[in-house]
């Protein structure tokens, strides 16, 4: 007797009645967004969706924090695998602690090892040449600092300082606290975009006259970062800033420090200011690390001098 074959057994997958996966990168740019990543009750950072499990960057304006219901309860933030964050408008509203308390939770949510602390770009894109950082953005740093080092803090805009009168912000012989110093990292990337050359070297001056009195007047043994650069320099403010360490006294080994790790750049190549070669095997290991780091984040061919 014939027996027919059975048909052939399909397996299909059940239609999936989750949300769809979020992108890697996510930004904060309205307070719908916020409400719809962050909100205590229904924030799809949360749990029980937790769908920030695969963000790899984040960009938040802090403009756009909303504030919560008080007393409301809330699940802790997931973002286990945030490496990029990047804080806007901080300069414009530093003395405000309420979003500034919203903002520390999501500071202690990740531990990233690029950072970037971005000026406010509104009003046509003015930024002041120096401005007060929170300290719960100082704190945050100083506690993923003690779990490594940072590899690179990208910085747009004037100087960032922890304490300073609003009257000595444009002042560039007033020493200014380095908001940053405590923490621990590799590259420094500064951009100077829509800065006069006055402002440019005066933002410079700042930093410098910090990091002298932190690291090379003070406790703090460590250099300030591997590399160094400032990006969208005005070409006018370059002889000014190769005479800055003179003018302002740096100590010796300052100087040897910044000659070893400082690059400026247009934004499409960078260069070291200074021309010396140092016969010091410490130095010259300084001076390559430097390099390759430049190359390794930036993608750029450090040149022996851009404006020579």
């Amino acid at each position: 007797m014939f027996i027919p074959l059975a048909a052939p057994l399909m397996l299909t997958a059940a239609p999936s009645s989750g949300p769809p996966p979020l992108p890697k990168n996510i930004k904060i740019k309205t307070i719908s967004q916020w409400q719809y990543y962050f909100n205590y009750n229904y924030g799809v950072f949360r749990a029980p969706a937790n769908q920030g499990a695969e963000v790899e960057q984040l960009d938040i304006d802090i403009a756009y924090i909303e504030p919560q219901a008080p007393g409301a309860a809330k699940e802790p933030l997931f973002l286990p695998k945030v490496t990029v964050l990047k804080i806007r408008g901080g300069d414009m509203i530093d003395d405000d602690d309420e979003r500034m308390d919203y903002l520390a939770e999501v500071l202690a949510a990740v531990k990233p090892s690029e950072f970037h602390w971005l000026s406010d770009e509104a009003g046509g894109g003015y930024s002041p040449t120096a401005h007060l950082v929170h300290p719960t953005v100082i704190e945050a740093g100083e506690r993923w600092s003690e779990k490594g080092m940072l590899g690179q803090l990208v910085l747009r805009g004037g100087f960032p300082s922890s304490t300073c009168p609003d009257t000595t912000l444009m002042n560039p012989n007033k020493p200014l606290e380095f908001a940053f110093r405590k923490w621990s990292i590799e590259e420094i990337c500064w951009d100077l975009d829509n800065f006069t050359p006055t402002a440019a070297v005066t933002i410079v001056q700042h930093y410098l006259q910090a990091v002298n009195t932190e690291y090379w007047k003070g406790a703090c043994k460590r250099v300030p970062t591997r590399a160094l650069i400032f990006s969208s320099m005005p070409k006018e403010a370059l002889e000014r800033i190769r005479n800055l360490p003179t003018k302002i006294g740096l100590a010796e080994p300052a100087v040897e420090w910044l000659q070893d790790v400082l690059f400026v750049g247009d934004g499409q190549s960078v260069s070291r200011i200074w021309g010396e070669h140092p016969s010091v095997d410490e130095r010259l290991y300084a001076r390559l690390r430097a390099e390759l780091l430049v190359l390794q984040n930036r993608r750029i061919m450090p040149m022996a001098m851009l404006w020579a």
